[in-house]
């Protein structure tokens, strides 16, 4: 006698089998929906905080809808080079063609912009540096905080960057120097027009009857006659 299972499906899985992979189907596709709700909320409030920050430190606060452009103007804000999302954006990209040690480095110049970046903005509103660690790694709560109204932005003040910072250092440097020389060879030019003149009065040649200014080898005054 043959015996067939009633309970069963044309793939081969009984009903309950097929009932638990629909369970947990569902439970995916509810899960995918709650992380992306989570996610849009986070990304809302960054927004908003972000938006606030831009507008307290004189840039748009619409940059905040823009990625990278919204990075450009923190950097504005905070004072460091807006450069640095060029490099950040391209450079790993760019080093990641070389095996292992450019994907490292590539990690380094993001993790280092990051950094520079957050330190710079919680410095530039009198924040610690550890108020920039939950600009971090809290983004959307600390960016809220940041732009409240009681937070007072106090002016650009970024981090000693060890790239732009002793670059701009090197030219600083050399511009003061030239400025220098200038000022000394002008100086030097002024002092000896000063001394040719001191010295021309020294052998002018004057009328002790009316004061006027004796011409060459002339022996008398051209102004009142006299003879000298």
């Amino acid at each position: 006698m043959d015996y067939y299972d009633y309970g069963s499906t044309a793939s081969g899985l009984t009903s309950g089998e097929t009932a638990a992979l629909g369970a947990l189907g569902g439970a995916l596709i509810i899960f995918f929906l709650v992380m992306m709700a989570i996610c849009l909320t986070l990304a809302i409030l960054t927004i908003v905080g972000q938006w606030k920050v831009l507008k307290k430190g004189g840039q748009p606060g619409w940059a905040a809808l823009i990625p990278f452009y919204n990075q450009y103007c923190l950097c504005k804000v905070s004072g460091i080079n807006p450069w640095w999302v060029l490099i950040a954006a391209v450079g790993p990209l760019v080093l990641a063609l070389i095996p292992v040690l450019g994907e490292l480095a590539g990690a380094v110049i993001s993790i280092y912009f990051v950094i520079i970046l957050n330190v710079s903005l919680a410095r530039s509103f009198n924040k610690s540096d550890g108020y920039a660690a939950g600009l971090i790694l809290l983004a959307p709560i600390f960016f809220l905080l940041l732009g409240r109204e009681k937070e007072v932005y106090a002016g650009p003040k970024p981090m000693h960057d060890i790239v732009f910072d002793d670059w701009f250092k090197q030219n600083k440097n050399t511009n003061n120097a030239n400025n220098v020389n200038s000022t000394v060879t002008n100086t030097e030019v002024n002092n000896n027009v000063q001394e040719a003149q001191v010295s021309e009065d020294n052998q002018s040649r004057f009328c002790p009857n009316c004061g006027a200014k004796i011409e060459g080898d002339s022996k008398f005054c051209a102004s009142c006659g006299k003879e000298v």
